[in-house]
């Protein structure tokens, strides 16, 4: 989870930093990578997520959050899945 969401913030930094930069006279850098950061870190924190079904910053004013399964199986899990006999 955390991976996806450097993944996402890295993407979405350098796109802004590189269209800012096109328009930008040849050997120029643009420096305003910090005001992209914070905009797109407040923004993700807003925006809820699939699993727990709210934003981040909503989830960190409860005590307790339950969250959707990821990943839907189509074999029996846990206390349904068939217990294998040791040969010895």
């Amino acid at each position: 989870m955390v991976d996806h969401y450097a993944g996402l913030f890295e993407y979405r930094v350098f796109k802004n930093q590189y269209s800012v930069e096109f328009l930008l006279p040849t050997g120029e850098r643009c420096r305003e990578y910090e005001r992209f950061a914070r905009r797109i870190v407040n923004n993700m924190n807003d925006t809820p997520t699939r699993l727990i079904g709210m934003s981040p910053n909503d989830a960190t004013k409860l005590k307790q959050i339950y969250s959707k399964i990821s990943v839907k199986y189509n074999r029996p899990i846990g206390i349904d899945e068939p217990q294998h006999q040791e040969i010895i």
